[in-house]
């Protein structure tokens, strides 16, 4: 089954918020119908500004009650798919 919802998380500095670019180019291509997201820290959001195909950019955070609001927004959002970048 394909996925209809993706989030992204790259909680990382800007150079790393660039290197999502090739990824979410791979998921637009790969999987066409689906809504993409991508979670972000603050100030990062330049690096994904004119990506091509359509995302949604979420932005984590800085306070902990913003945190959880955030938290619950996404969980009800019900993604199919995680993809993780924010590891080494």
């Amino acid at each position: 089954m394909k996925p209809k919802k993706i989030l992204v998380l790259c909680l990382r500095y800007l150079g790393d918020s660039l290197l999502t670019r090739p990824v979410l180019r791979a998921l637009h291509q790969h999987y066409p119908e689906a809504k993409i997201s991508v979670l972000i820290m603050p100030g990062t959001e330049v690096a994904l500004e004119n990506f091509p195909y359509p995302i949604q950019t979420l932005t984590w955070p800085r306070s902990i009650t913003k945190q959880i609001h955030q938290l619950i927004t996404i969980f009800s959002q019900g993604y199919d798919l995680t993809l993780d970048l924010t590891g080494n």
